[in-house]
C-alpha cells in the first residue's frame, strides 16, 4: 500500500510520529513507529533536482544545491 500525504499537510519544523499496526487473523500482530521531521527549506542558494518528474520510493532523485544556507535543526 501507498500513503500519499499533501505537500502542505506540514509546516516547516514539525516531527509527526507515524505509528503502523498490522494483524493477520492467526498471527500476531506487527507495529512499526516511524518519526519524520520537516526541514526548514534553503535559502540563498540555488538547487536542481534529477530527474524532475518521478514516483516515490521508485524513482532515485539526486537533488544538487549550490552555496545555499540550511537552518540548524535539534
Amino acid at each position: 500500500m501507498i500513503i500519499i500525504i499533501s505537500n502542505d499537510a506540514f509546516r516547516e519544523m514539525d516531527r509527526i510520529r507515524f505509528h503502523l499496526l498490522i494483524r493477520t487473523p492467526g498471527r500476531s500482530k506487527s507495529e512499526a513507529d516511524y518519526i519524520v521531521s520537516v526541514n526548514a527549506p534553503p535559502y540563498g542558494g540555488s538547487c536542481s533536482i534529477t530527474p524532475n518528474t518521478g514516483i516515490t520510493v521508485n524513482t532515485k532523485f539526486t537533488i544538487a544545491c549550490k552555496t545555499g544556507l540550511m537552518k540548524e535543526t535539534d
